[in-house]
């Protein structure tokens, strides 16, 4: 809330300060998942055709590029150097998405397409699998 109040400025400067923090959440979540992964669980890609697979891509693509519909309106007004901006900002959504496609393909891989596609908190229940966690519940 006091980012809002406060402005774009701060909440740009506390994703600066918080950055590195996520990428090393993130990058010590993946390593430690990739031990429970099981390939049997990306079987049945693609049994039933791509029309099943739609609504997932629909969705995923919103989730993922609908906040860029937002920073857009903000973007030409508070940006000094167009060229570079514009450049920082298609490969920040690159990174971004290919992101979250890692975090949905071990969720697939960990938990299986059932369970990921029913579960709201799959990444949550991915992390439970894991062993190396101090609060984790897999024995």
């Amino acid at each position: 809330m006091m980012a809002v109040r406060l402005g774009l400025e701060v909440l740009a400067r506390s994703a600066e300060i918080l950055f590195p923090l996520f990428i090393l959440l993130y990058i010590s979540f993946t390593g430690l998942v990739v031990s429970n992964i099981k390939l049997e669980n990306i079987q049945p890609v693609l049994k039933a055709g791509f029309r099943p697979i739609w609504p997932a891509v629909l969705t995923f693509i919103s989730t993922a590029y609908l906040p860029h519909i937002v920073l857009l309106m903000i973007f030409p007004a508070s940006v000094n150097r167009s060229d570079q901006a514009r450049k920082a900002f298609l490969i920040g959504s690159m990174i971004g998405g290919l992101i979250l496609v890692v975090i949905v393909a071990l969720a697939i891989l960990v938990l299986g397409p059932d369970i990921t596609g029913k579960k709201h908190i799959s990444k949550l229940r991915v992390s439970q699998k894991n062993q190396y966690w101090p609060f984790s519940t897999a024995h």
